[in-house]
């Protein structure tokens, strides 16, 4: 079973939207990155909304430098 998915919305416009999830609790999906009014989680390409995904995934690496 995956724990991400994207769900793919079309309006009558034309407009289509990419939302990216996580699946929590093993029951229910939660917009990860719908942070602020900056980040929502919601792409304009599919290939955005995969990239998304794969950088949740992956771990970052911190480095603290004092100066």
């Amino acid at each position: 079973m995956s724990k991400y998915r994207i769900l793919k919305r079309e309006y009558p416009n034309g407009r289509i939207e990419y939302e990216v999830q996580k699946k929590i609790l093993g029951l229910f999906w939660w917009n990860f990155e719908n942070v602020d009014a900056y980040v929502t989680g919601i792409y304009s390409t599919l290939g955005e909304a995969e990239m998304a995904i794969k950088m949740h995934k992956e771990k970052s690496k911190v480095t603290i430098i004092n100066q």
